[in-house]
């Protein structure tokens, strides 16, 4: 029994390794390829045209990629995506075409959602219920120090070397990423259906499966539409963050970048927190606080006129989104049967991401026709009214049960 639970410590350790150094490939490569794309071109377009590939490309593949996930070798297709990634990142500095760029990284993007879903049900298979809140804790931890350590690392190497060597230096970090998967177990994955002849038959039993099981599970879909709602407020406000730091605070390159950090270490000292308290807090406590801290934050951001207001508002907004995160991410794992994971997301996050799009449209098409102050208090306002109203819904006593983790 004892070596059983140090067997499967390591095997933890091993997982958190490996998602911790794929995070921080995925900052890296980020800062890399829109450093690489602007001295190619020159054009501001261009490079902001990079942060649109991702919301397309889980668009293209979002509505079915779960089904995939759900029926292959989960360890096996994590491994394969890193490696493919990889490979993918270090062809670029290959080519000189900004379109070939633009190729890989929508593929890159495509890998990106296949690892996401990969990832979550393998680790609630791997990771026992009693720990799941505290390694949620460490995930988040270590997604919020890649928040700074990747654009870090991508900023050191570039200060003394070419882009292309941060690309390939990032395509290393995937390699090792995949060999940390090759070393955990491989668990039994779900039988394929035997209906797999037939790709849009099984596709749409996967969808009718999906959607009954979040009409039977009405708090279910409730919480994630509200918090999968108020997360896309917040990136729609995310994508005027560099103008609405220029023309509304006045602060140039460097104090945007300044911004950045005090979201960063809002994250890391949240995470710190939560997994260090883990044991002690109710998820649905999580979730409530963290998305009213989270939305309020960043309302109050909106209203900021200086540096200081500003970085201490979003010191506090990357400080409760880590509990959020680690509430959300808890709550999914207890909530959601892991043998459909995956189909439960092909139907969620295309309505994310379709919502992501039009909401980065409105609020820059707001920003234009009066001010960017004025589209960010908009939309940080509809965020903390959303988060309320659900919040206030979500506390009445009929509904603590049904956040239960045990």
């Amino acid at each position: 029994m004892t070596s059983r639970l140090r067997r499967n410590g390591m095997h933890i350790v091993t997982l958190l390794s490996a998602q911790g150094v794929s995070s921080v490939g995925n900052y890296l490569f980020l800062v890399a390829i829109n450093v690489l794309v602007l001295e190619r071109t020159g054009s501001a377009v261009a490079v902001a045209s990079l942060w649109t590939v991702q919301p397309i490309a889980s668009l293209v593949v979002g509505g079915w990629m779960g089904s995939l996930t759900d029926r292959l070798n989960q360890r096996t297709l994590l491994a394969i995506v890193e490696i493919l990634r990889g490979i993918l990142i270090v062809t670029v500095p290959l080519f000189s075409e900004v379109g070939f760029i633009y190729a890989v990284l929508f593929v890159f993007e495509i890998l990106g959602v296949a690892f996401s879903r990969a990832f979550l049900p393998y680790q609630t298979r791997l990771v026992p219920e009693t720990k799941r809140l505290r390694v949620n804790g460490i995930t988040q931890m270590l997604q919020s120090g890649a928040v700074l350590l990747g654009p870090a690392l991508a900023g050191l190497i570039l200060w003394h070397n070419r882009p292309n060597d941060a690309i390939w230096i990032d395509g290393a970090t995937f390699i090792l990423s995949a060999a940390s998967f090759v070393l955990l177990p491989s668990f039994r994955d779900v039988p394929p259906s035997s209906d797999e002849s037939s790709k849009l038959r099984l596709l749409r039993e996967d969808w009718k499966s999906a959607v009954s099981f979040l009409r039977t599970h009405n708090l279910v879909l409730a919480v994630l539409t509200v918090i999968y709602l108020v997360l896309v407020i917040v990136e729609a406000g995310n994508s005027v963050e560099a103008v609405f730091a220029s023309s509304a605070l006045h602060l140039g390159r460097v104090g945007y970048s300044e911004l950045t950090v005090a979201s960063g270490i809002g994250l890391v000292v949240g995470s710190v927190v939560v997994t260090t308290v883990a044991t002690r807090l109710k998820v649905r406590w999580l979730i409530v606080v963290g998305l009213i801290t989270t939305s309020f934050a960043y309302l109050m951001y909106s209203f900021s006129t200086s540096l200081i207001s500003a970085g201490l508002c979003l010191v506090g907004l990357g400080l409760f989104a880590s509990m959020l995160g680690v509430g959300v991410g808890t709550y999914i794992q207890f909530n959601l049967p892991v043998e459909i994971m995956g189909r439960v997301m092909n139907v969620i996050e295309p309505i994310q991401s379709l919502m992501t799009v039009v909401l980065i449209l409105g609020t820059g098409y707001i920003s234009d026709i009066t001010s960017v102050r004025i589209s960010m208090i908009v939309i940080t306002s509809l965020a903390t009214v959303v988060a309320l109203v659900a919040c206030v819904f979500w506390m009445m006593p009929g509904h603590a049960k049904r956040f239960e983790t045990t």
